[in-house]
């Protein structure tokens, strides 16, 4: 975990969905071929309420984002015989996936500062959670209002 990752194990304070026709809202695809960098981007993402569908390849990453349609896609740009911005733009030629937020996670030196794609945030390594919530917000995922825990339930009684 990076200094600037935001993992303090307390309950996010709204869980993000994106309100969509089609999409798993609360399923986020994960392109991620490096086991730490995965690992951290699934817990950021677990902890704004998403259950997260990991892929290592191009590939199987078409396939599970078919099968999913998800609410969010991450992206490393830098996979195993792939580009991910190529990946990128093979979605964006598919019809389920074309308006699917992506954030794209790259290195430095892979970064494009610009992208023509309003549904694209691109972040550069490492990541924090709170870096992941602004790409969120800029992308349309929207806080719900979290249901009271049981304790602060009992002190409301």
């Amino acid at each position: 975990v990076s200094a600037g990752s935001d993992l303090t194990g307390a309950a996010p304070a709204s869980v993000a969905v994106r309100k969509g026709i089609g999409h798993d809202d609360r399923t986020s695809l994960v392109i991620e071929d490096d086991d730490r960098a995965a690992d951290l981007v699934r817990m950021l993402l677990e902890a704004e309420g998403f259950s997260v569908v990991r892929t290592r390849d191009a590939e199987e990453a078409l396939r599970q984002a078919l099968r999913h349609t998800p609410g969010l896609i991450t992206l490393d740009i830098q996979l195993p015989g792939a580009d991910g911005w190529e990946l990128l733009a093979r979605m964006r030629q598919v019809d389920a996936l074309v308006n699917v937020p992506v954030v794209v996670i790259a290195g430095l030196a892979q970064s494009r500062s610009m992208t023509a794609d309003p549904a694209v945030v691109v972040l550069q390594k490492p990541i924090s959670r709170a870096e992941l919530r602004t790409s969120m917000a800029s992308l349309g995922l929207e806080p719900v209002p979290q249901t009271p825990s049981r304790g602060e339930q009992q002190e409301e009684a």
